[in-house]
């Protein structure tokens, strides 16, 4: 929205509650349904208490993206962290209590209802009333398109997991879980961080390509540079620290832990430009990216049925990030928003980076490397051998990274 209007904010609020009901009751009464497909029959009451997590959940999203866009970014910090500690602190009592999968579920649907309390507060008094759906037609009709996408990317994110859980077994899962909760989750931290801040800018260049082309591809690349050769230290090192963490029977979490920080990574990129793309309304770029990849999410669903297991899961999974992204950069270079040979250049030199950080950390950690596998660490070496004489020629100045900093830093 260019303007805020009261009006529009009124309707909005119905809407979201509109959207509340359908998506409890859907919730409450498919909770059998539900469980089945996860082939976890215990969680039908845990699902059915998770319909209140879904009837507030679109209007504490509405509001606390109003409360973003009023720029009381503090405000909200404060409150989000009081409104999950007061959840967390009455969850870990209702764990005690219960002792089964129905008490962490408290924790969660506290926190979102004491946020959305909190979040009207802060609004001022612009949102809270209800109004008639005609006053926010054509933001029902984008938020539609927005859904439909959305669903498709639930489709992408849980396909695998959903058959890994049926052919496999929920331990499996488990293990899954585990390695996520060290990888992805804190990279998604990162990338909603990222993107609260970005998505209101990438508006202003709906109708320019060329205003975007330059500045789109430096945040692309400087991301890159900032998560690839992160996602490199963690690939290293999470393999050793998640045991010291969670204890013994979590070897194949932390042997996951290897390709999913680079997952992590990569959807962080792809949220990014799909936070730009959305911006821009390009729905048929989105609606086509989603079609590849959900094609591809059901030959992984035949892979793993037929007895792929774990290991075809996480192949499928690196193989739908980079695909994911490349679609994209695709699509923008076309449109015009991103320069080809920067975009390809920065992200090759961030990789190299990534390359370098892994094979340092990895050797650093594990030094019988260098008298188990000689040839192995003669590789190592000579990677690092070639990036060094690399950076001789080219000197760090002229590297995309440094370049992109100093051009920015010099505006006013």
């Amino acid at each position: 929205m260019e303007r805020l209007h009261v009006s529009r904010l009124a309707s909005l609020f119905s809407y979201s509650w509109i959207l509340g009901v359908l998506g409890a009751v859907s919730i409450f009464f498919g909770a059998p349904a539900w469980a089945h497909l996860w082939s976890s029959p215990a969680a039908v009451d845990a699902i059915r208490l998770a319909s209140i997590s879904a009837l507030v959940a679109p209007a504490f999203g509405l509001v606390s993206g109003l409360v973003r866009r009023l720029g009381k970014y503090r405000q909200f910090a404060a409150t989000t962290v009081l409104s999950n500690l007061l959840g967390m602190l009455v969850g870990l009592l209702a764990v005690v209590l219960l002792n089964d999968s129905v008490g962490l579920m408290v924790s969660v649907i506290l926190g979102q209802c004491l946020g959305l309390i909190f979040c009207l507060v802060l609004c001022e008094r612009m949102i809270g009333k209800l109004g008639s759906l005609g006053g926010a037609r054509t933001d029902i009709t984008y938020s539609w398109n927005l859904t439909g996408t959305n669903l498709v990317s639930y489709f992408i994110a849980n396909a695998t997991k959903i058959s890994v859980t049926r052919f496999a077994g929920a331990a499996v899962l488990g293990q899954w879980n585990r390695a996520e909760v060290l990888t992805t989750v804190p990279f998604q931290q990162i990338q909603n961080s990222i993107i609260q801040v970005l998505y209101p800018e990438f508006r202003h260049v709906k109708d320019s390509p060329s205003a975007a082309r330059s500045v789109w591809t430096d945040l692309l690349v400087l991301c890159a540079f900032l998560v690839l050769p992160f996602a490199s230290i963690c690939s290293a090192v999470l393999p050793l620290v998640l045991p010291m963490l969670f204890g013994a029977g979590w070897t194949t979490a932390s042997r996951l832990t290897m390709v999913l920080a680079y997952v992590g990574a990569l959807q962080l990129l792809s949220s990014v430009l799909g936070g730009a793309i959305e911006s821009l309304g390009r729905f048929k770029w989105m609606w086509s990216n989603g079609a590849v990849i959900a094609a591809l999410q059901v030959v992984a669903v035949t892979v793993i049925a037929l007895g792929g297991g774990l290991e075809s899961a996480m192949v499928f999974l690196i193989i739908t990030s980079i695909l994911r992204h490349l679609i994209q950069v695709v699509q923008c270079v076309k449109g015009g928003y991103l320069a080809a040979i920067p975009i390809v250049f920065g992200y090759s030199t961030a990789i190299f980076a990534a390359a370098m950080v892994w094979v340092l950390f990895y050797v650093l950690l594990r030094p019988s490397l260098i008298l188990s596998a000689p040839t192995w660490a003669l590789v190592s070496a000579g990677l690092w051998f070639f990036g060094v004489a690399l950076l001789t020629i080219y000197s760090w100045r002229s590297m995309p990274v440094a370049v992109i900093l100093r051009r920015y830093r010099n505006r006013k």
